[in-house]
């Protein structure tokens, strides 16, 4: 008798055990789901990325090979496209009839190319 009774209790201990637990677990098994529904999201993002670098590249290989040029000629084409400045002329509003002109065009009349907003923006 003394085995079934301890037997019993034993039992009753495990299941309230296990009714605390099961809630637990649940919850667990929830926030696996939802890392896991995250992480192949970003599995998506990160291919379609990849898919697009990939065919970027494509297209700079055809436009190499089709105009005969090299990466490093087209980074240099393209920079030879760009304007080159020494200096960038950066100033209040209020400051432009009294200084900034004459600044300007000092700098101009003494060969030093300038990046100034009444001269270089149309």
């Amino acid at each position: 008798m003394e085995v079934q009774l301890w037997t019993a209790r034993s039992t009753l201990e495990n299941s309230q055990n296990m009714a605390q637990t099961i809630p637990t677990i649940i919850n667990l098994i929830g926030q696996l789901q939802k890392q896991s529904s995250e992480k192949d999201k970003l599995e998506r993002q990160s291919n379609k990325i990849k898919k697009e670098q990939e065919k970027r590249l494509k297209a700079i290989e055809l436009a190499t090979k089709k105009n005969n040029m090299k990466p490093q000629n087209i980074r240099d084409n393209l920079l030879a496209r760009q304007p080159q400045y020494d200096v960038f002329i950066s100033h209040a509003s209020e400051d432009k009839d009294n200084f900034v002109r004459e600044f300007a065009d000092l700098a101009i009349k003494n060969n030093i190319n300038v990046w100034y907003d009444d001269l270089t923006l149309q």
